[in-house]
């Protein structure tokens, strides 16, 4: 029997990816965008509640905070969430796989390595709403918590990004020779997984009997730990060309994003971003 599946936020890059891998795997995709299927709007979501029974659930929607980190759009991701859960019954569906952020624990200025226990302190209106959305899940699975699992994303990149991710925004600012706004000293430590290996660790959850993840909640890492300045070094020597760096006059203080491995990745082989960069954005 083909497995149901029910994507919302498919016209997005990560969303659009996760479809792609879907439907190649030959899972069956019901994949609404925003106009058909208003998650502002709780009366036009009434009509679709049949299509979630007996289906696993991805959710992916929600404004990112590139367009702008305001309490308006904190509401209506928050919102959209709350809309869509009063027109569904936790008991008929299968699986609800929500992709929240790494930016729930806030910035840490130690160099550790975060786990699914570290307490999380987020510090801006889109990490806040991705954890009241968390919040929220938990309330509406509480008594069907096996059904929940979380994923809480570092920097995930790719060609159609929209230069969401620091590595497009680096060699979209260095293939056009525009400046790059460095708003740290650049030693920050970070974890960015291809896109492409996000999908494939979501078909391993579906496809999985048995998860063994603490507090519904799986932290998406590749175990490649760089900064900010050598992520640009090595665009630099990619592209055999210097980066035009704007600093901010305010530098923030150096913040690291570190994940502890969980079991449940630790013997995915993620994509190496030296060939993967070359590979993607076609350079010579």
């Amino acid at each position: 029997m083909t497995k149901k599946i029910t994507l919302i936020g498919s016209s997005g890059f990560i969303g659009n990816d996760i479809k792609k891998k879907l439907l190649i795997n030959k899972f069956e995709v019901f994949d609404p965008n925003s106009k058909q299927m208003n998650l502002l709007n709780p009366k036009h979501l009434k009509k679709f509640s049949k299509k979630f029974i007996n289906s696993t659930v991805i959710y992916c929607a929600g404004k990112h905070k590139q367009y702008g980190d305001t309490v308006d759009i904190m509401i209506n991701n928050i919102l959209g969430m709350k809309n869509l859960l009063e027109v569904l019954n936790p008991k008929n569906i299968d699986q609800f796989i929500f992709l929240s952020s790494a930016e729930v624990y806030g910035k840490i200025y130690k160099k550790i390595k975060i786990s699914e226990n570290t307490g999380v302190n987020p510090e801006n209106n889109y990490s806040l709403s991705k954890f009241a959305q968390e919040i929220i899940l938990k309330k509406f699975f509480r008594n069907e918590l096996k059904k929940l699992i979380i994923l809480r994303l570092p920097g995930i990149y790719g060609p159609d990004d929209n230069n969401t991710s620091i590595v497009s925004k680096i060699v979209k600012n260095i293939s056009n020779d525009e400046y790059f706004n460095l708003t740290s000293s650049g030693d920050d430590l970070r974890d960015y997984v291809y896109v492409g290996d996000l999908s494939e660790i979501l078909l391993k959850i579906i496809n999985s009997k048995r998860l063994n993840i603490d507090n519904n909640i799986l932290n998406i890492c590749s175990g490649e730990i760089i900064s900010i300045n050598k992520l640009i070094n090595l665009i630099e020597k990619l592209y055999i060309k210097r980066l035009k760096i704007k600093k901010d006059k305010m530098i923030n203080k150096t913040t690291n994003i570190i994940f502890k491995k969980n079991n449940f990745l630790i013997n995915k082989k993620f994509t190496k971003l030296n060939s993967n960069i070359k590979k993607l954005y076609q350079i010579n």
